[in-house]
């Protein structure tokens, strides 16, 4: 049996969880430092975490907390991340619902600014933001070998390929 007051707060928050911002998702400070971030998430991770509500055998408590559950996540992997972060800032300052800017939005975003192709999958994804990374720093035989891993995760993504291609011409002073 669950606390009527959890189960309230259960459905409050699942109500309005897509219309908070990641900050007000973890509770923290717009400019919280990242042991601030981390501690906000794992504080709301465990109240919502599903598997405290699996037992119950309530589909709708369940069907909440993981609701709330996968918004804490995003959140903690977007605040964590500083290159999603400041993208993030950027779109919440401009006035943008902070409710419908996602994750997604944010790494193609990033990875534009770092002039890298839109990866499909997961590794790809983490290959090219780290390829976009090496770029920003000037590393360009680094961020060649990642888009290389990158290529290899999505091996008919032409963006990625032809991008290789910029990137070793310009490597070679092209």
């Amino acid at each position: 049996m669950v606390d009527p007051r959890t189960r309230i707060e259960l459905e409050a928050v699942a109500g309005m969880i897509e219309q908070l911002d990641y900050y007000q998702v973890l509770r923290v400070p717009p400019h919280s430092d990242r042991r601030t971030l981390e501690k906000g998430f794992v504080t709301e991770s465990r109240k919502f975490h599903p598997d405290r509500f699996h037992a119950l055998g309530d589909r709708e408590l369940q069907a909440n907390a993981t609701q709330i559950f996968r918004r804490v996540s995003e959140a903690w992997s977007v605040l964590k991340d500083p290159q999603l972060r400041a993208a993030y800032d950027r779109r919440r300052s401009s006035g943008q619902t902070a409710g419908r800017i996602t994750k997604a939005d944010l790494q193609q975003e990033s990875q534009q600014q770092a002039g890298g192709p839109e990866a499909r999958t997961a590794q790809g994804r983490r290959y090219i933001d780290t390829a976009a990374q090496a770029v920003r720093k000037g590393d360009l035989r680094g961020a060649i070998m990642q888009a290389q891993f990158a290529a290899m995760a999505e091996p008919t993504n032409e963006g990625i390929k032809t991008w290789i291609e910029t990137l070793k011409s310009k490597a070679q002073g092209g």
